[in-house]
């Protein structure tokens, strides 16, 4: 019987052929794995493409599509603000110093320009511009939309271009700062230049009231059809450009351009590097004139070479002031009650401490003199002897309460804040220097503000240079004088007033006098500084600051020149000077003399006057200065009605040193007083 278990061989090899047909051989395999990596990678790679693209199109270009497809629907349009416009003051008018005038630009597309050289050789005529600067803006752009080939075109230039109407060539017309007056004030008012792409205004008011006198810019935004036109019943929006503000500014236009006049002719007959002028009205603050000698014209200003020309050295230079501080040194004394105009010390002619010897300007003393006397000769030795009396730690609190070490805060770029910083070591070496103005540096507004702080009974005003403000919708906004504090009493105001009278009377300043009128100020003739290490250089500068009239004061002065070469002090420099504006200013605001002159003032004076006008020389360019000192004289001479009109004739003889009968009436002159026969000599402070 057969097993059933064991089965046939023939079933077995059918079995073994079936297994062997359902497996896949291994190449098979191979080749499927192979597909689907391609397939994933490929895939993938898409993938990324795709999303490389949406990453531009969405972010990268967004902005650019976005304005494309914005443009193809939408009319935008920038509406542009007129800028503010700058005036003076000009007796209760204004007078334009920075205005906006309207003048084309010529822009070239070089994509749209066919006849080429045609076109660069016709520009180049036009325009009055070298060929090759032209060819490389277009011809070197072929594939630009925008090219400036020139800004500011004249009248002719522009109607000539019209007329000429050549193909991707464009006139744009665009506002352009102009200063009518410039270079009168360009230091103080600035200029609007650009900054990279975008013009601005820097330096000066232009610089500080950018966002007043720019204004706000606006828009106008529309839909429109796809032939570009305006859809009457679309979505319209206009934002209307906020045009900026008028500036109206405290500077009185004619007293700006005398001093501007006046600066330049001294700082070149007295062989300077460089000056400034400041006037302020001391009771408010406002500055009258602000001038700086070397200056430049705003209207071209990129042609200036030395940078440092765009700063107004009035408020950005720092530099020892001298003995003009002794002013400041006595009134802080006297308010604190340690000396009075009386009080008497013995001069010795030096002081010597911490291993130095201070001395007087000429090495001399006087022996035992009050401290009129010693503002009166300024004396080194008074004006440490009234620091001593102080004391160190109210003398400092003193100067901070001046302003010193501080900027004044004047609405203008840049302003410096000076430096004091060595008084805080509490040395008596540096606080002896300071008293008579060595070794602090200060501003010239610094100094002008504390001044008239001392004659406008004690009270600190801060600089004004706006007067008004006119909004683009005609409002005026008056800026009325900012006290700042009170620094000294009503009564050492008086007494310093006095004081300092004094010392055009008696003392050095006395080439400052106008006979009639109440003069009050100080000279200063102060080393300067070595820049690249300590000690000084063999330079000087002068500086005079003074008020007046000192019973009613209406205005401060500050003048200074820097590295005088022609005279050694500033008594026979910015004093003699400083009187010729101060005969300017009393006739422009006629000012009438209030005290009674006598003959030897009278001779004094017109000796003094005629020796500056033939050093000087006749300025032919200022009829009005010449008026003035008549009128000054006329009114002197309407005083002393029954002097002897001899002594006048003899003014111009007074200069000639050869002359025996100039000598003669000089001596006639300075006979018995002392102070005359010095400043006659040449000495002086």
């Amino acid at each position: 019987m057969q097993n059933r278990n064991i089965k046939p061989i023939r079933q077995s090899r059918r079995s073994a052929r079936q297994f062997i047909y359902t497996r896949k051989p291994t190449s098979t395999r191979k080749s499927r794995d192979w597909r689907l990596w391609f397939w994933f990678v490929s895939i993938l790679i898409f993938s990324g493409i795709i999303l490389h693209r949406l990453f531009i199109v969405q972010v990268l270009s967004h902005e650019e599509l976005f304005s494309r497809a914005k443009n193809q629907h939408q009319y935008y349009e920038e509406l542009i603000p007129r800028r503010g416009e700058i005036y003076l003051q000009n007796k209760g008018k204004t007078y334009p110093a920075s205005v906006n005038e309207e003048m084309d630009t010529v822009i070239a597309v070089p994509k749209n320009i066919i006849d080429v050289e045609g076109t660069i050789m016709t520009l180049s005529a036009a325009l009055n511009l070298p060929v090759e600067e032209v060819h490389h803006k277009i011809a070197g752009n072929r594939e630009s939309m925008y090219e400036v080939i020139k800004r500011k075109l004249t009248d002719d230039e522009s109607l000539e271009l019209q007329n000429k109407n050549l193909k991707g060539i464009e006139l744009v017309p665009e506002y352009w700062r102009t200063y009518p007056a410039s270079p009168l004030t360009s230091q103080t008012i600035g200029f609007v230049g650009y900054k990279g792409e975008e013009k601005g205004g820097q330096y000066g008011v232009e610089g500080y009231f950018e966002n007043s006198l720019r204004g706000k810019g606006g828009f106008l935004k529309a839909e429109k059809d796809t032939g570009g036109r305006w859809i009457s019943i679309g979505l319209r929006t206009l934002q209307k450009a906020e045009n900026g503000d008028n500036l109206v500014l405290t500077i009185e236009q004619a007293v700006q351009y005398y001093v501007e006049k006046k600066l330049e002719e001294i700082v070149k007959k007295f062989e300077a590097t460089s000056g400034n002028i400041l006037i302020m009205e001391p009771v408010t603050g406002r500055i009258i004139a602000m001038a700086n000698y070397p200056s430049y014209d705003s209207n071209d200003y990129t042609k200036v070479e030395d940078s440092s020309l765009f700063q107004n050295k009035c408020i950005q230079e720092q530099f020892e002031p001298g003995s003009i501080f002794k002013s400041i040194t006595y009134s802080i004394a006297l308010d604190t009650g340690k000396i009075t105009p009386e009080t008497t010390y013995n001069d010795a002619g030096s002081i010597s401490m911490a291993g130095y010897t201070i001395s007087n300007f000429d090495g001399k003393g006087r022996g035992v003199i009050p401290m009129t006397k010693a503002l009166d000769l300024s004396l080194n030795t008074g004006a440490i002897f009234a620091q001593q009396r102080a004391g160190k730690e109210a003398y400092y609190q003193y100067l901070k309460n001046f302003g010193f070490g501080e900027p004044t805060g004047i609405d203008l770029v840049g302003e410096a804040k000076g430096d004091i910083k060595n008084l805080a070591q509490m040395k008596d070496l540096n606080y002896a220097t300071a008293s008579f103005g060595q070794g602090v540096a200060i501003t010239g507004i610094q100094m002008a503000t504390a001044f008239s702080s001392l004659i406008n009974g004690g009270h600190l005003m801060k600089p004004q240079i706006v007067e008004k403000v006119i909004k683009n919708n005609g409002e005026e906004i008056e800026i009325p004088p900012k006290e700042i504090r009170r620094v000294i009493s009503q009564r050492t105001s008086d007494t310093i007033k006095a004081m300092l009278v004094s010392v055009v009377k008696n003392g050095w300043s006395i080439k400052a006098a106008v006979p009639g009128y109440l003069i009050g100020s100080k000279t200063g003739t102060a080393q300067i500084p070595n820049p690249n290490g300590g000690g000084y250089t063999s330079d000087f500068i002068h500086t005079f600051v003074c008020g007046a009239p000192m019973n009613d004061p209406k205005f401060v002065i500050l003048t200074k020149l820097d590295r005088v070469r022609a005279v050694k002090f500033s008594s026979d420099s910015v004093s003699p000077a400083t009187r010729q504006i101060l005969e300017f200013l009393f006739d422009y605001y006629n000012i009438s003399p209030t005290e009674d002159i006598t003959e030897k003032e009278r001779q004094t004076y017109k000796m003094y006057a005629d020796r500056l006008r033939v050093f000087l020389g006749t300025n032919s360019d200022n009829p009005q200065e010449i008026n003035s000192s008549t009128n000054i004289e006329n009114q002197i001479n309407a005083r002393n009605s029954d002097g002897d009109s001899s002594t006048g004739e003899n003014g111009n003889t007074n200069l000639n040193k050869n002359d025996k009968k100039s000598k003669k009436n000089k001596q006639s002159v300075d006979s018995g007083t002392d102070i005359h026969a010095i400043i006659n000599s040449g000495a002086g402070d």
